[in-house]
């Protein structure tokens, strides 16, 4: 296969059918699990076996990447089962799948697995196994045991991305499934806050337990998930492609479009962790490009007024969510519980501190204490648990060697720093997002949690530093 070049004609290269098959996964993953729920292992097994067999594992990998996150609160538990073990005990699919993926390419295609290019954050799969050693001495659970086998499946996953992704041409048909996903899940976030019943709700109740709040009596604010992986990774790579020279695979307005559609669909959830986490993105992204941002302000405006202009009650939704934004003004003025929004700081980090000092130095691992008092809405308390000081501080380690390197090798070739800029930016945000919305930086890696790595990484390794797996060829 010859190199790709990013200047070629991105009409020729761009997976028109691929839309169609995702939607066909989407819409019968959802037919068979929920409607005719009969089928849903043979809805599954069929997966398997396509998968198995085709060469377009980038589609499959977006697809997996989304299902694992509970897009709308579809998709999750007991839903995602492919087997049941107990009555409460379950294997859920997409671990089959990531481990047929891995015996896919390390065994049936026999590929020599490709090696990430920032090497040191092997060492935070060094202190995983010593984590695990540990939690063995301390006491395990049933639990623990089935964790800690749910997470080597997890870097399973983050080991054979590279493979998956091989070169620039699959990279950029895995983000063009991206980008549409994107907007497919908007219009049904869309769909889920101006109509009164939410997607979900046609296929199973769900209990209110405080996840759509509001301050009106007629409506309340929406504060669901859709893939909010999906969401970062398209506002980091459609900027990082806006600020690129002579990019031509992804169209401009489109890029803007995406870059809207990604902050938006962000915002609307009013989650002020990660508000502030893609304003710090978009900042620096202003920073050296003032015009092409004053475009992407001008897009998002005309998005969102093109939504209230359609359905009016849309306005409330935004209302409520730059209320709740705005209570951290009140934390500013030394109110620590934002007037009363912020749990995570007057209960729920308390809780994680007054554990971890019993064992402050490596923490409790996967123990069946560690379990108990895991609680991924305090990140940075949360690591401290997992890991104890020294855990944190290889990961402090590992995120500085990666934007040390990084700054190396801008020195060393300098094509575009502003590329570089973005990329350290997104890695500072993803501190701002693990010191105030959820764990980021952990030891208890869930899959969709190290697929963000594992495709963060392997997008800058194929951009920046245009390293290609040649091994690949005969595959694509």
């Amino acid at each position: 296969m010859r190199k790709f070049n990013v200047t070629m004609n991105h009409h020729k290269y761009l997976p028109r059918k691929d839309f169609i098959y995702f939607l066909m996964l989407l819409v019968s993953g959802i037919i068979c699990i929920y409607i005719i729920p009969a089928i849903k292992l043979a809805y599954y097994l069929t997966c398997l076996l396509i998968f198995f067999r085709t060469k377009k594992d980038y589609l499959w990998l977006c697809f997996i990447y989304i299902i694992m996150q509970s897009p709308g609160m579809l998709f999750d538990k007991p839903y995602d089962a492919f087997f049941n073990i107990t009555s409460t005990v379950s294997i859920s699919f997409v671990y089959i799948f990531i481990i047929i993926a891995f015996y896919k390419y390390r065994f049936y295609l026999k590929i020599n697995l490709e090696k990430y290019i920032f090497k040191n954050i092997k060492i935070i799969f060094f202190y995983i196994i010593f984590l695990i050693i540990f939690s063995f001495i301390i006491g395990l659970s049933l639990k623990s045991l089935a964790y800690i086998f749910f997470l080597v499946v997890s870097i399973l996953l983050y080991n054979i991305i590279p493979s998956i992704l091989p070169n620039k041409l699959v990279l950029y048909k895995f983000i063009s499934i991206m980008y549409f996903a994107l907007i497919v899940l908007f219009i049904w976030q869309i769909y889920d806050t101006v109509f009164s019943r939410k997607i979900y709700s046609f296929f199973f109740q769900f209990p209110s337990d405080g996840i759509n709040l509001g301050s009106s009596s007629d409506f309340e604010l929406n504060r669901i998930f859709y893939s909010p992986g999906i969401s970062l990774l398209s506002l980091y790579t459609s900027l990082f492609f806006l600020m690129a020279k002579n990019h031509s695979f992804f169209k401009k307005n489109y890029l803007f479009v995406i870059a809207g559609i990604s902050f938006v669909s962000i915002f609307l959830t009013a989650t002020r962790g990660y508000i502030l986490q893609y304003s710090f993105i978009f900042l620096i992204f202003m920073l050296f490009n003032g015009g092409k941002a004053f475009k992407f302000v001008t897009y998002t405006a005309i998005l969102l007024i093109a939504i209230i202009l359609i359905f009016p009650v849309f306005r409330k939704q935004i209302n409520l969510s730059a209320e709740r934004f705005m209570t951290l003004e009140s934390l500013y003025k030394g109110d620590v519980t934002a007037e009363g929004t912020l749990i995570r700081i007057t209960d729920r980090a308390p809780r994680v501190w007054n554990k971890y000092i019993e064992s402050p130095v490596v923490g409790f691992g996967y123990s069946s204490e560690g379990l108990e008092y895991n609680d991924d809405h305090v990140g940075n308390y949360t690591l401290l648990l997992q890991g104890g000081i020294v855990g944190m501080c290889i990961w402090i380690f590992v995120i500085f060697s990666i934007i040390h390197s990084m700054i190396l090798k801008q020195r060393k070739s300098i094509k575009n720093n502003k590329l570089f800029y973005l990329t350290i930016a997104f890695i500072i945000s993803l501190l701002i997002a693990h010191s105030t919305s959820s764990t980021v930086f952990t030891y208890y890696f869930d899959p969709h949690m190290i697929a963000i790595f594992g495709l963060f990484l392997i997008f800058v390794q194929r951009e920046l530093y245009d390293v290609e797996n040649n091994s690949m060829k005969k595959i694509y």
